[in-house]
Parts: C-alpha cells; sequence; structure tokens
C-alpha cells in the first residue's frame, strides 16, 4: 500500500480473516502525514482488536519517495547506472539507521518510477546489476513483498515485536469537501445491507449476485481515497477537474440506485393495497416508529395489527403517516393495515415553545442559539449538556481559514423555533436561523413517544465558498468520569488509551457511534451522515511536512465537533460546495454503564431502521427466518450464498470478553461450517461458536440433506 497515512485497527482482523499476513506500506513521505514515520523500517506484527490474530506490518522509511527527484526524470527510469546518482541518499539513511540501532541485516526501500502513480520501469534491473557489480555491500535485490516479508519472518520471527491499536488515519478529512455525496454512500451501503439480509428473509428469486457485486464496487470506488484531480484547488473550473468530479460522484449515484432497485425487488412488489408489511432485519426483536410515504397511507390515518387491534399513529407535516410498530420480529415480518379515519390520540409527546418531552426524555432549546440547552433523562440526576464549554448541543460553527483558533463564528440570534409535530406519538420542533457561510440553516429535533432517544436532523443550504472554510455542530456531553470508546469498522477503542504512537489525533473517523460512560449513565452519539469527529479544541493539521500541527497525545474531554464540511486540501478534492445538505444525529441517554451491544443496536436501528411494503393481503408475511443468541455478539451479514446453495451469516463480538452463540434456523434444519469471508468451508459446526474479544466469525448454512 503506498501513499496514504494511516490504517483502521479493523483492518488488521480483516486480513487476517482472508489469510492475509502482511502489510508493506510506503506512506507519502511529506505531504499531511503527521507522525506516520514514527515507525519507519520498524518492522511489528500488528495484533487485531481480537488479541490473536496478527499481520507483520512494515513501513519503509523513505516511503516510496526516495527515487522521486530529478534525474529520474518523468517516468524516465534509472537507464542501467542512474542508481548511482542516489548513491549518497542510500549510505546516508544507512547511517541514520546505524545509528539509531538498526538491528536487522535487510532493509526494505520502496521504488517507484517518477511519481506516486508511474508505471513500472524496465530499466530498473539493469540499474541494480550495474549497483551490484560496483558495491560489495549494500546489495540490492528485486524482490516481492510477499517473499520479503516471508524471508524476513522466517529469520527474525521471535525477535519482532508485537503493539495493539487503531493507527488512526490521516488523509480521510478531504472526504467532507463533498458531504453531500459522502451521506449518499452511507446510506446506500447500509441499506446495500439490508438488501442482502431481505432477500434472504424473503427468498425472492435466484440472488443476482453480479448486481450486488456491482452495487458494492461503486459505493467502494467512491470510498477509495483519490476524490478528484490533482489541480481542483488551483484551477477548479478547468474541464479536465469538473469531468473527474462528475466521474467520482458518479460512483455514489450509481450506488444508491442500484442498491434502491435490489432492495425494491426483494420487497413484495405489490400495488398499494393498505396492507403494510414491515420487516426487521436486524438480529433482535424490535419496536420503534415507522414512517409511511403518503402514497403508501393514502388509504387514511388509522392503523391495525394482525389482530385488528388499533396501534398509535399520526399523520406528520411531511406528509408521512407515522405509526408504532411493537416487537417486529428479528429477521421477521409484521403485518399492518391502514385502514380509513382518523389518527389516535396515543401518546406522550408535549411541546412547548422552546421544549419538548416524551415523559422520558426533555430537550430544552437555547432561543438566542437554537442549539440544544438542557437534555435531560427522567432516570439520571444530571443534565447531560455542559454549557461550561461555551457550547450547547447541536451548536454551529463556521470557522473561515485553516486555524480553529480564528475567525471564528456562530449562531447568536435571528433564530425561529416552531412546532412542526405536535405530537402525541411524534413530536418535532423546527429551528430555523440564518447560519454563517450558509443561505440558512433548519433544525429539526424529533421526540417519539416510547423511546429514550432523541433526533437531531440539520439542514444547511450551503454558500459556495473556495477560500479555506470549516463547518461543524458541536456535542458537549457533561458524564463526570466518563470514558469515551469509539466505533469503528470491525473495532471499538478508546481514543489515545488505543491508538498506536504516530496515529492521527487531530480527528477521527466514526463508522457509526461514540459512546460516553461511567459506571451508572452514559449517552450514546449517533451519526448518520457525517463520519469526522474532533476532541475540543479542534486543530487543522493541513500541512507539508510540518509534523507539529498534528497533536502527539490526546487528553479526551467529553465536547466532540461533528465536522460535516471541509475543503482544507490543496489538490484532489473539492474547492467548494453548496446547496443543501443533511446531517442526522441520534443522541441516545442511557442509565448504567458503557454497553458495547446496546451501542450496535441503538446504532444499528438508526442506520437501518425497519422496512415497510405494500403487500399482498392474501400472502402471509414471511416467518423468522433466524434466531441467534449470544450475549454481546452482533450479527452483522446474513445473505443468500455467491453459489446460491444456502446462506452466510457474520458474528462479531463487541464486547471485551470472550462470548459464544448459537444459532437456529426456523425455516428447516441447516448444516453450517466456519468459513472464510470468500465462503470456503473452513471446518464443520458444532453447536454453539465462541469467539474471542472483538473476533469476526463467518459462517456458512446449507439445507440439510434428507
Amino acid at each position: 500500500q503506498s501513499d496514504v497515512p494511516g490504517y483502521t485497527w479493523g483492518l488488521s482482523s480483516v486480513l487476517a480473516a482472508c489469510g492475509v499476513k502482511y502489510i508493506s506500506v510506503g506512506p507519502n513521505y511529506g505531504h499531511r502525514v503527521g507522525h506516520t514515520f514514527h515507525w519507519a523500517d520498524m518492522p511489528f506484527y500488528w495484533v487485531a482488536p481480537n488479541g490473536k490474530d496478527k499481520v507483520l506490518f512494515w513501513m519503509a522509511g523513505r516511503g516510496y519517495s526516495l527515487f522521486q527527484r530529478s534525474g529520474v526524470g518523468q517516468y524516465g527510469g534509472l537507464a542501467d547506472n542512474q542508481l548511482l546518482k542516489y548513491m549518497d541518499d542510500v549510505f546516508a539513511y544507512l547511517r541514520e539507521l546505524e545509528e539509531a540501532g538498526y538491528p536487522y541485516e535487510t532493509l526494505m526501500l520502496r521504488y517507484s518510477i517518477g511519481s506516486d502513480n508511474g508505471p513500472p520501469d524496465p530499466t530498473l534491473s539493469a540499474a541494480v546489476d550495474h549497483w551490484n557489480r560496483r558495491y560489495a555491500s549494500p546489495r540490492f535485490v528485486i524482490d516481492t513483498n510477499s517473499n520479503f516479508l516471508k524471508t524476513f519472518e522466517e529469520r527474525h520471527g521471535d525477535e519482532i515485536p508485537r503493539h495493539a491499536g487503531d493507527f488512526t488515519p490521516y488523509w480521510e478529512d478531504g472526504a467532507a469537501s463533498t458531504a453531500a455525496d459522502l451521506a449518499v454512500a452511507r446510506e446506500a451501503a447500509e441499506r446495500l445491507v439490508q438488501a442482502q439480509t431481505l432477500w434472504s428473509m424473503r427468498q425472492a428469486g435466484p440472488f443476482p449476485r453480479e448486481r450486488f457485486d456491482e452495487a458494492w464496487t461503486k459505493l467502494i470506488m467512491y470510498d477509495e481515497h483519490t476524490w478528484g484531480a490533482w489541480n481542483s484547488i488551483s484551477d477548479p473550473d478547468n474541464d479536465f477537474v469538473k469531468q473527474q468530479a462528475d466521474y467520482k460522484q458518479r460512483y455514489a449515484l450509481d450506488g444508491r440506485e442500484i442498491t434502491g432497485s435490489l432492495l425494491a425487488e426483494a420487497g413484495p412488489g405489490v400495488e398499494t393495497t393498505g396492507v403494510i408489511d414491515v420487516y426487521n432485519t436486524l438480529y433482535w426483536d424490535r419496536s420503534e416508529v415507522v414512517f409511511l410515504s403518503a402514497q403508501q397511507s393514502r388509504a387514511g390515518d388509522r392503523v391495525v395489527d394482525e389482530a385488528g387491534q388499533v396501534v398509535p399513529s399520526q399523520r406528520l407535516a411531511s406528509g408521512e403517516l407515522a405509526f408504532w410498530a411493537a416487537e417486529a420480529p428479528a429477521f421477521g415480518a409484521r403485518r399492518f393495515t391502514v385502514r380509513a379515519g382518523e389518527a389516535t390520540t396515543t401518546g406522550r409527546v408535549q411541546i412547548d415553545k422552546d421544549s419538548l418531552t416524551n415523559g422520558r426524555v426533555t430537550v430544552r432549546v437555547d432561543p438566542q442559539t437554537g442549539a440544544v440547552s438542557s437534555l435531560r433523562h427522567e432516570d439520571l440526576s444530571e443534565d447531560l449538556v455542559d454549557r461550561d464549554t461555551g457550547y450547547a448541543l447541536n451548536d454551529y460553527l463556521y470557522i473561515l481559514g485553516r486555524d480553529a483558533t480564528k475567525d471564528r463564528h456562530a449562531i447568536d440570534g435571528g433564530v425561529r423555533v416552531s412546532v412542526e409535530d405536535a405530537g402525541p406519538l411524534v413530536g418535532t420542533l423546527r429551528i430555523e436561523s440564518a447560519a454563517p457561510g450558509a443561505h440558512k440553516l433548519v433544525r429539526r429535533i424529533r421526540l417519539v413517544s416510547g423511546c429514550d432517544r432523541v433526533e437531531l436532523i440539520n439542514t444547511v443550504d450551503k454558500t459556495k465558498e473556495r477560500r479555506p472554510e470549516s463547518v461543524s455542530f458541536a456535542f458537549p456531553f457533561q458524564v463526570p468520569g466518563g470514558v469515551m470508546q469509539i466505533d469503528t469498522p470491525w473495532a471499538i477503542w478508546q481514543p489515545e488509551k488505543e491508538q498506536l504512537p504516530g496515529a492521527n489525533r487531530n480527528f477521527f473517523c466514526v463508522q457509526r457511534w461514540v459512546d460516553i460512560s461511567n459506571g451508572d449513565h452514559g449517552v450514546t452519539w449517533v451519526t448518520l451522515d457525517a463520519p469526522l469527529v474532533q476532541w475540543d479544541p479542534m486543530q487543522f493539521g493541513v500541512s507539508w511536512n510540518n509534523p507539529k500541527l498534528y497533536r502527539t497525545e490526546l487528553q479526551p474531554n467529553q465536547t466532540m465537533h461533528s465536522w460535516v464540511m471541509n475543503n482544507h486540501w490543496e489538490t484532489n478534492y473539492a474547492a467548494d460546495q453548496q446547496g443543501r445538505m443533511t446531517f442526522r444525529y441520534v443522541v441516545w441517554p442511557h442509565a448504567g454503564g458503557f454497553d458495547a451491544a446496546a451501542a450496535q443496536r441503538m446504532a444499528r436501528s438508526a442506520h437501518q431502521p425497519l422496512l415497510a411494503f405494500t403487500a399482498d393481503g392474501d400472502v402471509a408475511a414471511p416467518s423468522r427466518l433466524l434466531s441467534v443468541d449470544g450475549d454481546g455478539v452482533l450479527v452483522t451479514t446474513v445473505r443468500p450464498t455467491r453459489d446460491g446453495r444456502g446462506h452466510v451469516v457474520r458474528l462479531f463480538n463487541t464486547t471485551d470478553r470472550p462470548a459464544r452463540a448459537t444459532l437456529n434456523w426456523l425455516r428447516g434444519p441447516a448444516d453450517g461450517w466456519i468459513c472464510n469471508p470468500t465462503e470456503e468451508k473452513l471446518r464443520p459446526l458444532d453447536g454453539s461458536i465462541e469467539l474471542a474479544r472483538q473476533e469476526i466469525v463467518t459462517l456458512r448454512f446449507e439445507p440439510r440433506t434428507p
């Protein structure tokens, strides 16, 4: 892996599961790399979060850039004896290593012709031969990464140190330069997971593997690190720049379109009948509010369940019909019918002009800033908002320039608060104001009767600005003695405590949630659209070879900033962004200490909501597919196998302790195997599955042969 500095901890788990034993990296030597080169030519075993898997990690101390200077020429190659021009550089670096006590007799020296994206060099072999005929030592050997690291491990495996922790990446902040497209890609990925599960639940015909692969490819290519042209900032109106930006955006839009069609095809595919099947694609029974479109609910405002019992419902200002779906079974469905008549008046949501409550949670709004000045839960004695920080929850902050301490602009007045949905099932406050860097800002706060969570929906109508800028929303929590936990792909970790030296400490990339808890209570914060988080005070690290702009250590506090937009990069990323963009959050106060499984359930229920489809009333809703027992064990994937013979289930132990899980197929017996991520059977499944802390296990099931 070349150029990109930083790698999330869960990567080590995924690589080990796929049989990959080695990581050879050559980061960019000076561009926004912070303290990455702490690990220069210091090979180590990167231990996975489960504590047992590992991969051998080697970062080349000169990256790939030692030969990228005049003399090689633009793709000109080394041309036989050209390597001798770098003799002084090579020997100087060897002297540095010797003085630092480098203990090994071999060294990885990465080579790339001309630039980081250069082609293979046909002159390299002749140049290396020329060097080796001239010098007895050091001797150059052209080798593959795998063979080099395999040989090194055979010689020194017992001496190689082991390290565990997140190697927090440095370059991901550029993704916020196209915030609207990023939100599209994130939501599409969640829906694609649901579509796979729904295909298993409904058994809707042959699994369209190629189209699912196409959708995943589109979304993965959108997430790939190159966002745009090299001159995207210096010449943003150039046709080449605009074409490349459109090409990049297309990945997200195409991924969403394909995902939408797959989701629709997995559903019943019935015209409006008034009969609604609500599908739960997650692994626990859920009771949540469901939102029907005006088309789905045109029969009326009254909703009844399978037994003919009226359930709470409410027509919203948006035209949607909200109703309460209780006990939607895991990997199963419940049936409801929309009928003519009025909605019920059942529910506990009450709204005053600047506050709303559902009897469990109470929220108050600061009329001057439009932010949440107070958040209380009936089971907790303390307010969860720390006003001493100078912020309130969901405070808007705009910074012009690349210095986070200067030219800061917030909202102070001109705020209009109105009631959009008055309850009693759903209550929504609408908070509208002018905002620096935007034409308008509309923030909505929503509470649902019977739920402990607060939904925040922020819509920014952004103005065009090509000077460096930053937009964020503040979340100053107050949990005395609270400890922070961050959810990233396949890992849950604490800032600073579980970060490798040299990792980025200016900002973090969040998969779905951050939790702050003490032994008595806490709060889980879920972000749906914007993955970047900074701890207060914010610190921007835009630099060329200036690591001082990046923190070397972090004292985590309880004030987070959701960093939703910036244009800080001077290349590759967008020079500006404008138009309407929405950023959604869920805040869940909870009694009791940190519970990783509970945090995962809350976050996944927000990211993967109950799905409502119009159904044929003469065809029964599908029964529950599968039950899973296992304290703290998360089911992340259920989908048909690629060959169509069965199902794949992936488990993740979210806890810091071993766990045991048992799966029961409820539509007939099945034989199971533990398999690798490519679905190859490794060994038969005999009863329950044991998982180490934060371990991933992939299972394959096929119908039992009579």
